[in-house]
């Protein structure tokens, strides 16, 4: 699993625009635990990116994100991504 702050999360995201022509991500089933001013949350995650040489990838996974409520807003502090799954779509 690998866990990155915003500003790596944000280059990390820029990458992977480079090397894909489209990408589909939806998340699903939140679990979100405040405590005061932190929380955690945990998400479920599919996309679906076609790279640049036109083939696509199913990729599943979780996100474990935290946050920090500052001025009376919350603020992503950190995202935890794990894939489960990466894989060719099947042939139809």
């Amino acid at each position: 699993m690998t866990s990155l702050d915003r500003d790596e999360s944000a280059a990390a995201i820029a990458k992977q625009w480079k090397s894909t022509q489209h990408a589909h991500h939806w998340t699903s089933n939140p679990t979100i635990s405040i405590d005061g001013e932190t929380a955690e949350a945990r998400f479920d995650v599919q996309t679906e990116v076609q790279l640049l040489d036109g083939g696509w990838l199913l990729v599943a996974g979780e996100y474990e994100d935290r946050y920090v409520k500052r001025d009376g807003r919350w603020w992503m502090l950190s995202r935890r991504a794990r894939v489960l799954s990466q894989r060719e779509p099947a042939a139809g």
